[in-house]
Order: structure tokens, then C-alpha cells, then sequence
């Protein structure tokens, strides 16, 4: 009787456990019907940790929940659980709609992690979205998805009715993708009206590593726009690696100013210091764009060698590009061009005083004040004077 009482024990306990392990699914499916916001998230929270395929359509239907917080969380259980199910990715497309941001932004990421190429239009239509970060997951869930997207994303590249920011979006997101039918596309948006597209365009043209790039990133350094520009150099020193320097080197001595200007540019973006000896050649170019595009390249580098070079530069009365200039010498060593420029105080030409002073009120060092102070009140030239009082107005800001 004994035996017969513990073997309907060990069954009773046997299928307790059978319904409490089959249970907690069904449970949590049956609570996302419970009207208390809280035990609905949390239903749907272990759904979504729980990777069963059963949750998908109940978490589907989570999708229309009045409260944004239970959509969101959906929205997130789906990137989980939803990988192989058709009517999860139709779903959260839809959800990229939702009127809450972050709905929005969760369904982008998902759809990024499903990598389900049918999500690639709604993907490339959100880089439309009103909001940067839904944006931003748009490109970035693009890239995952990967080859699929080269094409649509080329597309777009190509369509002049495009807005620019989609254009630029694009690019960046060609340039992670990194696929090589997207260098000529690319190479085209150099040329862009829009300036972010040019840069973006250089930019992952930089990040493709593809060598048809060389040449039309170079007639990209006389850009007007700066960031263009600077993103122009990185993707040549990206492409060329250690012969960018000799190659840009070598432009310093083009018939094209322009390109002379922005291979300085670029050599100081670079922080090329092995390019100082051609520099220190180019301070004296004829163009003044070039001469000041070196100044500002010698700063950035900070090489000492460039210090004699600059103070000569500085003290030529005939000089444009004292302000680039000091801000370089500052650069290399803001102790010591107080020195320089206090010395410069006593120049016999004018307009030296008169940058020297100016220089010495943008440093900032305490020491100038005397001898400003000096300038403002006993300089020949009313000019100097003016540029001492504003100096020492600026010292006062310190």
C-alpha cells in the first residue's frame, strides 16, 4: 500500500513539474492581456529573453498597445524572438511609423539585427525620420544587413531628387558596407552641391581603400569647404598610407594653387612632420591661400624646426598672414613666441607692432601688459596703438 502511495506521489509531483515547466509561456502569453502596464511590460520582457518562436504572434499583437512604453518593449522582444518569421519583420516595418520615437528607433535596431533584406526600402525611407537618432539606427542597420543594401543605398547616391541629407547618409553608409561597386557612385558625389555629401563621399571612399580614389580625392583637396577638405586628407592618408606624404609633398610644387593650398592642408591634417622641410619652402609661396594653409599646416605639426622660418615670416612687413602665423608659432610653443612677439613690439615697421600687439592679447600671457601698455601710450602710429588697446582689453578677459 505503501509502495502503491508513493508511486501516486511521485507522478502527482512528476506532472507538477511537467505543467510548471510548459507554464511560464502560456503564463506570460495570457498576462499580455492583463490591463496593469507593469505586469504586461514584464510578460513581455521574459518572452522576449525567453527566444520562443511561439511569443512572436502574441508579442505581434502587443504592437498596437495604447501605452508607447509596452509598444517599445515589443518592439525589442521581436528583435529577439522574430529572427525566422516573416510576419515579425512586416511587423516591425510597420512600427518604424509608430508615433513615438522610440518605438521607432527599437524597430529600426531590430530590423538591423533580423538583417531581413525587405527591410532595406522602409530602412532607407526612415533616413527621412525626423529625428536623428532614428536616423542614425537607419544607416547603422543598413550596414548590417550588408551587401543587399549596396544597390538601394546607390540608388539614392545617384537620385537628384533626393535630399541631401539622405544622399549623405548614404554615403557614410556605402563607406562602413565597404563594397567596391559603390568607389565610382562615390567618386561622382565628390562633386556634390552639397558639402556634406562631398564629405562623406571622400570620407568612405577613404574607408573602401580603393585605389581609382587616388586621383579625383586629390582635385577634392582645392574644395572650398573645410570639412571637405579635412575629410579629403584623411581618405588619402587612409589610401596612399606612407607614400601620402610624398605624394602630397610633391603637389606643394603644382601650377594649381588651389591644390598647392590643400595639399598644405591636407599634410596638416595629417601631422605629416616629415613634410616640415617642404613646408618651410611653401611659407614663401606667391598665393597667399598657400602661404597661409602652411603657416596653420607648421602649427599643427608642431615642429620647432618651423619656429625660425615663421618669426621671419612674421617680421616681413610685407607679410599677409601674420594672424596664421602667431596662432601657428602659439602652436608649437606659447612661451616662447610671448617672447617673440613682445620682441616684434619694437619693430621698425608698423604692421609687425601692430600683429605683434594684436598676437599678444589672443595668447593671453600676463607678462605683455607692461609692454602693451607702453605701445598704447607711446606708439608713433595710432593704428598700433588701437591694436595695443585691444589687446590689453583682452587681457583683462583673462
Amino acid at each position: 500500500m505503501l509502495a502503491i502511495m508513493l508511486a501516486v506521489s511521485a507522478s502527482a509531483e512528476w506532472q507538477k513539474e511537467s505543467i510548471s515547466a510548459e507554464d511560464p509561456i502560456d503564463k506570460n502569453i495570457s498576462a499580455l492581456k492583463n490591463p496593469n502596464v507593469k505586469i504586461k511590460k514584464d510578460a513581455v520582457i521574459f518572452l522576449g529573453n525567453s527566444k520562443d518562436s511561439r511569443s512572436v504572434d502574441p508579442l505581434i499583437g502587443v504592437l498596437k498597445d495604447p501605452d508607447a512604453g509596452v509598444r517599445r518593449e515589443a518592439v525589442v522582444a521581436l528583435g529577439k524572438v522574430g529572427t525566422e518569421s516573416e510576419n515579425a519583420v512586416n511587423s516591425l516595418i510597420g512600427s518604424m511609423n509608430d508615433s513615438d520615437v522610440n518605438v521607432r528607433i527599437e524597430a529600426t535596431k531590430a530590423l538591423g539585427t533580423i538583417k531581413d533584406p525587405r527591410a532595406i526600402d522602409p530602412l532607407i525611407g526612415a533616413l527621412k525620420d525626423g529625428k536623428s537618432d532614428v536616423r542614425e539606427w537607419a544607416v547603422l542597420s543598413l550596414v548590417k544587413i550588408g551587401n543587399h543594401s549596396v544597390d538601394p543605398l546607390i540608388s539614392v547616391l545617384k537620385n537628384d531628387n533626393d535630399n541631401s541629407a539622405m544622399k549623405w547618409q548614404a554615403a557614410a553608409a556605402l563607406g562602413l558596407i565597404n563594397d567596391g561597386r559603390a568607389v565610382d557612385p562615390l567618386i561622382a558625389s565628390i562633386k556634390d552641391d552639397s558639402s556634406e555629401v562631398r564629405h562623406w563621399a571622400a570620407v568612405s571612399l577613404g574607408l573602401i581603400n580603393d585605389s581609382r580614389a587616388l586621383e579625383p580625392l586629390f582635385s577634392a583637396l582645392k574644395d572650398e569647404d573645410a570639412a571637405v577638405r579635412r575629410g579629403t586628407a584623411r581618405a588619402i592618408g587612409d589610401l596612399a598610407g606612407d607614400s601620402a606624404t610624398d605624394l602630397l609633398a610633391q603637389a606643394l610644387t603644382s601650377n594649381d594653387s588651389q591644390l598647392r593650398a590643400g595639399a598644405a592642408f591636407a599634410l596638416g591634417e595629417l601631422r605629416a612632420s616629415e613634410a616640415t622641410p617642404h613646408l618651410i619652402k611653401a611659407i614663401q609661396d606667391e598665393a597667399r591661400d598657400v602661404r597661409a594653409e602652411t603657416a596653420t599646416a607648421l602649427g599643427k605639426m608642431k615642429d620647432p624646426r618651423a619656429v625660425e622660418p615663421l618669426v621671419e615670416s612674421f617680421n616681413d612687413g610685407e607679410s599677409d598672414i601674420q594672424e596664421e602665423v602667431s596662432q601657428a608659432l602659439t602652436a608649437i610653443d606659447a612661451n616662447s613666441t610671448v617672447d617673440i612677439m613682445m620682441a616684434a613690439l619694437g619693430s621698425e615697421d608698423s604692421r609687425v607692432r601692430g600683429a605683434a600687439s594684436l598676437a599678444l592679447g589672443k595668447i593671453g600671457d600676463a607678462r605683455a601688459r607692461g609692454a602693451l601698455m607702453q605701445v598704447m601710450g607711446g606708439d608713433a602710429n595710432s593704428e598700433v596703438r588701437l591694436s595695443a588697446a585691444k589687446a590689453l582689453k583682452n587681457l583683462a578677459k583673462q
